[in-house]
């Protein structure tokens, strides 16, 4: 957060505003997802949706994998996209359970696709 005539900024928002001329649309995304890292070449505009779609894996995911959650001996693959969700099907591992996320986020979220 920045401080200017009595009003807080933060530093993204700002950066974006001294390159372009222009206040962000939305969002600012970190590419790395490293708030502090406000390097121009890290930050991009996004919708609140796409925000999201960039996050790092939850502390709370017991599978280890993005997207993946284990019912029973099988292994479940969903994403949300838009305030939907994809149910990805059952999958014997985490391991292929896994690859049915990627292959989906990477269709569904394109440059935002986070897997890990």
């Amino acid at each position: 957060m920045i401080g200017i005539d009595g009003h807080t900024y933060y530093a993204h928002r700002l950066a974006w505003l001294y390159v372009h001329g222009r206040w962000p649309k939305d969002k600012i995304d970190h590419h790395n997802t490293d708030k502090l890292t406000n390097r121009f070449s890290n930050l991009r505009e996004a919708s609140n949706s796409q925000n999201q779609m960039n996050q790092r894996l939850s502390a709370a995911n017991t599978s280890g994998y993005k997207g993946v959650y284990r019912k029973g001996d099988k292994y479940i693959a969903q994403l949300k996209k838009d305030g939907k969700h994809h149910y990805l099907g059952i999958h014997e591992t985490p391991e292929a359970a896994s690859a049915a996320y990627a292959l989906a986020a990477k269709e569904l979220f394109g440059e935002f696709a986070r897997l890990a």
